[in-house]
């Protein structure tokens, strides 16, 4: 678990449902970089599994009553952080996102998420049906 999430949850008053949320998703990234295949292209872990553990900052109850949807926030929040590698990863994290800018409209997105599901476990050493074993 990383600690600077953890201080941010704080400075963000994260509500308990958000926290464990996020600490799902920050674990399921851990278990997705450890999985990885030998010989892929290497890619730096940090700023990808922080990015997993505050994806939703912008759900933060400080941000309430900002009409704009909650990745576009995170990503606004993790620049005004200092924490540039995580911002596109929280801005693009929503699956209604793989359909346009505009992030809407969002039934059409589950066969391309479908897809993206096919392409980020052909790079692991074990399938979807696999992961939430990896993530206890």
């Amino acid at each position: 678990m990383s600690t600077k999430a953890e201080r941010l949850w704080d400075r963000y008053r994260y509500p308990d449902w958000l926290a464990v949320h996020s600490r799902v998703v920050g674990r399921i990234a851990e278990a997705l970089v450890a999985g990885l295949r030998p010989g892929r292209q290497p890619l730096e872990a940090g700023p990808i599994i922080l990015g997993a553990y505050l994806h939703d900052i912008g759900r933060s109850p400080l941000l309430a009553g900002d009409e704009r949807d909650h990745n576009i926030l995170s990503g606004l929040v993790l620049a005004a952080e200092g924490l540039e590698p995580c911002i596109e990863l929280a801005r693009r994290h929503a699956i209604y996102c793989v359909l346009d800018p505009a992030l809407a409209p969002r039934k059409r997105a589950v066969p391309l998420a479908k897809e993206l599901e096919l392409e980020v476990f052909a790079e692991l050493r074990f399938g979807p049906d696999e992961l939430a074993e990896r993530v206890r």
